[in-house]
């Protein structure tokens, strides 16, 4: 079945924000790529075009990092340690785990980085994984089980495709279902497809299903999950074709 953007929007549209403006030029930085809030929403992090620049009261007041991270174009904030945060960009990765306060350790060097999506596992953050541009000789997945200092590529995933994006199951209380990783990209030249990611100790194990069955564009940019909201429901799983001539979300799974 399918759900119109269109009628997304129309259901925002009745919440009210309160708005307040705060620039960001004093701070030597302009715009900004990629936001990350702790779960208590007091550490915040922006990946401005020339810094990263942090937080530590919900956004009333900004500054750089301590040691300023230039260029970034991701973050990731662990959840249960505000601290550690990685920052990527074309050519590396770093992670810090004071905040930025002190040097950045450069987990990974690589010229033929081109990364497109941080994410972890909500139910156990250690484990994070980074999809990047393939490459001749590159893995398009990698993962981190430690929290981020240390990162090896998913050699169980097919390491020539495109993952757009990642998400973890988000109810961490549904012991069936909270390892799970799902994530988006190409199948093959003609044909997108999503995973699902089952984790096995150290491992994930990933497993394709292809979209042909349910009649859907396979151009398959983003995704996410709307959980289980009583025992006998189904979860979803929703995924974005943003390059259709309407941008439609399309409920593509039902997991039971």
């Amino acid at each position: 079945s399918k759900v119109i953007v269109f009628f997304v929007f129309v259901t925002l549209t009745t919440v009210v924000f309160s708005q307040e403006r705060r620039s960001l030029k004093s701070l030597i930085t302009t715009g900004g790529k990629y936001i990350a809030v702790d779960p208590t929403g007091k550490t915040v992090y922006i990946a401005g075009n020339e810094y990263l620049i942090k937080s530590s009261d919900g956004g009333l007041n900004w500054g750089l990092t301590g040691t300023p991270y230039v260029h970034p174009e991701i973050v990731l904030v662990k959840p249960d340690d505000p601290n550690i945060i990685l920052v990527t960009k074309v050519g590396e990765l770093a992670y810090s785990n004071d905040g930025g306060s002190g040097s950045w350790q450069v987990v990974i060097s690589d010229s033929n980085l081109h990364p497109i999506r941080l994410a972890l596992n909500w139910s156990d953050p250690n484990f994070m994984f980074l999809s990047r541009a393939p490459s001749l000789n590159n893995f398009s997945l990698w993962r981190s089980t430690n929290g981020g200092s240390l990162w090896f590529a998913d050699s169980l995933f097919t390491p020539k495709k495109y993952v757009f994006d990642l998400t973890s199951y988000p109810d961490v209380a549904d012991t069936q279902r909270n390892n799970m990783m799902f994530a988006c990209g190409e199948g093959n030249p003609v044909q997108n497809h999503i995973w699902h990611g089952h984790r096995n100790g150290n491992y994930y194990g990933w497993f394709a299903a292809g979209l042909d069955a349910f009649g859907v564009s396979k151009n398959m940019k983003s995704i996410a999950i709307v959980p289980k909201k009583y025992p006998n429901d189904f979860a979803r799983l929703l995924v974005e074709d943003v390059a259709s001539a309407n941008d439609t979300v399309f409920n593509v799974l039902s997991l039971s």
